[in-house]
């Protein structure tokens, strides 16, 4: 399915230093690499803007403490409240983004390395090309359909390498759109 880049991104297309949106809609849990994605999103580039959409938990109150104790310079990592849990619901959320995260991998967890998260089918019907962890199943889907990059979200290098690729080559988002 195809649709219209979010609004952020419609708005400023073809400024080459506007913000790209990259976002997460779920749940926070141990295991799926949270911490490592807002620990080392300030070394991704700083036009790349990281929100994450979940319930008031202990951990994403950990996580937000996390935040402010690694944020440089301006603030580029935001927590919002979580929205109701059926598919529309976050599918029309997410559609405020211009990529989606998932950041669970491979290295946490058996299960993560093979499975099929709820978010890359709803990221795929939202029409969000993907960012996600390096893990078996989600990379082989988004090598497959060149919809996404991988990044070992263990090495920071390796997270900004991929996120600077969705930065620097605005085109590449509404093309990634059309094959999710």
């Amino acid at each position: 399915p195809s649709r219209l880049l979010s609004d952020n991104l419609t708005r400023k297309k073809g400024t080459e230093n506007s913000d790209i949106m990259f976002g997460y809609v779920g749940q926070i849990a141990e295991n799926r690499h949270f911490e490592q994605l807002v620990k080392y999103w300030y070394d991704t580039d700083e036009r790349a803007i990281l929100t994450i959409v979940a319930p008031d938990k202990n951990l994403k109150n950990e996580i937000i403490e996390l935040e402010k104790s690694c944020r440089k310079g301006k603030q580029r990592v935001f927590f919002k409240n979580a929205v109701p849990p059926d598919e529309i619901s976050i599918i029309t959320e997410m559609k405020k983004y211009d990529v989606g995260v998932i950041p669970y991998g491979k290295a946490s967890c058996y299960n993560y390395a093979y499975c099929s998260p709820n978010k890359l089918g709803q990221y795929m019907a939202g029409g969000l090309p993907i960012l996600a962890n390096d893990s078996y199943f989600v990379g082989s889907v988004l090598q497959e359909n060149s919809n996404g990059y991988t990044a070992n979200f263990d090495d920071p290098e390796d997270l900004a390498r991929a996120v600077r690729k969705f930065v620097v080559s605005r085109d590449v988002i509404g093309e990634m759109s059309l094959k999710s």
